[in-house]
Formats: C-alpha cells, structure tokens, sequence
C-alpha cells in the first residue's frame, strides 16, 4: 500500500508488476519434423501445463521461459516467440527441439534423433493489468451532484491542487450527497484503488483521478 498525503504525484505512482506471457490456452497448428496436427494447450497453472500433442495428451512444465513435456518416447522443448498480427491480435510462435529414442535392433541401446518442432496460434493480445492502490489525505469537497478530495500542498509561493473524484452512478447520487453531507469541508482519509477518466463526454473531466469501487472516507485521524 502506497501512502499519499500532500504530495500527491500520482502519475509516478503506477506500479505494476510485470510478470512472462504465457503461452495462450487452445489449440495452435503444430508442425513435428513433418507430421502436422494439432497442439492444444488446456492449461497452464503454477508451471504445470496439461494438454495433448498429435492426439496424445501430455503433462509438461512451463518456467516462463522455456516448456518441456514428453510424449511416448519423445521429449519436447520449446521457447515462445511473439510478434503483433493483424489488428489487435498477437502471433505466438513456440519453437525449439524434440528428442526422440529410437531402439537399434542390432544392440541394446536406444539412439536419440534430435529435430525440430514449433507451434503457432493468432489470439487476442492481452491487456497488461496494473492498479493504483493509495491513501489519500484531503478536504472532502461536496459540490451538488459532484463530490472530490481535494489535495494541496505549497510549492514555494504557489499552492497546488490534486483533486479526486467520486464516480458514481445517477441513482447512487440519490442518495449519496446525504451521506457524504456530514463530511463536506472536513480532513479525510480513504483507502482505495485508482483509476484515470479517458472518456470524453463522461460526467468527470477528461484526465481526471477518480476512487474505484466504493467510496468510503473516513474523518482523518478517526480509526
């Protein structure tokens, strides 16, 4: 939890973390030294991926890096490339090497063959999720049938406003100036996710802070 006062620089103040793509779910178009079918992957949890390969279903693993799994007497390893397809679709590419044993009738030994494989599939590009999770500290400004914490701190001569706002339905503005009433004017504190308006045309300016979820301020210093 990040904890805002009086300087309040949210724009610095995004913090996501940023973890591997992962290979997509479903079934990709698969290509084995020739032998084309289908790959499918049904899920990839804690490292641990289940799916099938040519009709044969498989437990491998995937460390963000690198997937390996086995079918029958061959072991498949594979890296995962990326690159932007058409629109807002994404091209996933897994490439790399399947070792196969082969048993040579005139001894007892098993030979292993090293050739190639890959997998590709076209799917959605996902929305990298990040949040903004903040104290903030201001004076609760109730304004009609708009409401904001209002953020300020002096900067040499000049003071500077940070401001809020409350995001609300229409019927949740029924009733919610009656409850923030008693609030209007005073220091408080909220604890809650952030967002940015990129709306035009929406009830809060364009570019503005508003609070996620509900809106609960409590009276600064009050546990």
């Amino acid at each position: 939890m990040t904890r805002f006062a009086l300087a309040l620089v949210l724009p610095l103040a995004l913090v996501s973390s940023v973890r591997a793509v992962d290979p997509p779910t479903g079934t990709w178009a698969a290509n084995a030294d020739g032998t084309k079918g289908d790959f499918i992957i049904k899920e990839i949890k804690d490292g641990k991926v289940t799916g099938s390969m040519l009709g044969t279903d498989f437990t491998g693993t995937w460390n963000g890096k690198a997937l390996v799994f086995a079918v029958g007497a061959s072991t498949y390893e594979a890296h995962l490339v990326t690159e932007p397809g058409e629109k807002d679709q994404t091209k996933y590419t897994l490439t790399g090497t399947r070792l196969q044993g082969e048993r040579i009738p005139s001894r007892v030994a098993i030979h292993a063959v090293k050739t190639g494989w890959y997998a590709q599939m076209t799917a959605a590009t996902p929305v990298p999720q990040g949040e903004i999770a903040a104290e903030i500290r201001g004076v609760l400004v109730l304004d009609g049938t708009s409401a904001y914490v209002s953020v300020k701190r002096k900067t040499g001569s000049e003071i500077e406003e940070t401001r809020v706002w409350v995001h609300a339905s229409e019927g949740e503005w029924k009733t919610l100036p009656k409850v923030l009433a008693p609030l209007n004017g005073k220091e408080v504190t909220v604890t809650a996710k952030l967002a940015q308006m990129t709306n035009k045309g929406a009830s809060l300016p364009e570019g503005a802070l508003y609070f996620l979820g509900r809106f609960e301020p409590k009276l600064a210093g009050a546990k």
